[in-house]
């Protein structure tokens, strides 16, 4: 059940930050979505992920309306991570838009972050350097945000895992990023990622959709908690 996320920014929003390269960024895309007070607490998933999140990679993989956005919005106002939210969408399957949404989701909580990067990709305009470049630059820019435990969710995920530019920035990124920085990628299919040396390690971990499912005591509460009416056994 997707209930409770409202995709707008809260009403109390911090000044927005920078332009990042006079990309068009949505701001509402790299912040975490608001909660209804009524949202259904599912603490059997709160803990789970509160022992897991320490991991390098979290995968959240289930159909639409199961709930992934809105349990792991709970769980980053909940964790003493930092957390970094980017929701992806079907204009992100561009390298440049990547990259430019993840400069934009570290300056959420660095507002100078990636300076380099930033230079860079605006230097796109006129020529300007290689992807690999500018690629390593920013991978080399992230040590900055491993000062704190981190992680940072690739929400909706799966709109972009099948772009090689996408999936090899992304790969690079999760397998070279400071050591207490990790990533939940929640989608409707498990990342393509060739992630096999974190599994083998124990650094990667899966909720899926016989997880996501409400139990019965879940349905019950969802029922008297949320809706007002008591369910007979």
């Amino acid at each position: 059940v997707g209930l409770g996320v409202i995709p707008e920014a809260p009403p109390h929003s911090p000044a927005p930050a920078p332009d990042v390269c006079a990309f068009p960024v949505q701001r509402a895309k790299v912040q975490r979505p608001a909660l209804r007070d009524e949202t259904l607490q599912r603490d059997r998933l709160l803990d789970w992920l509160a022992l897991k999140a320490h991991h390098r990679a979290v995968f959240v993989t289930a159909d639409a309306g199961y709930g992934k956005t809105t349990l792991l919005a709970d769980h980053s106002r909940r964790t003493r991570l930092r957390v970094l939210w980017y929701r992806v969408d079907d204009e992100d399957r561009d390298w440049v838009s990547l990259l430019n949404y993840l400069v934009a989701s570290g300056r959420e909580v660095e507002p100078g972050f990636a300076p380099m990067t930033t230079a860079l990709l605006q230097d796109l305009a006129t020529g300007g350097e290689s992807k690999e470049t500018i690629v390593e630059t920013f991978i080399g820019e992230v040590a900055s945000l491993g000062g704190a435990p981190t992680v940072l969710v690739f929400d909706d995920y799966h709109l972009v895992d099948d772009v090689e530019d996408v999936r090899t920035i992304v790969r690079e990124l999760v397998l070279r990023a400071p050591e207490r920085f990790g990533f939940i990628f929640a989608g409707r299919r498990r990342p393509s990622l060739p992630l096999a040396r974190l599994r083998a390690q124990g650094e990667l971990a899966e909720l899926t959709t016989d997880d996501l499912r409400f139990n019965e005591a879940e349905t019950e509460r969802l029922f008297r908690e949320t809706y007002g009416r008591a369910l007979e056994p």
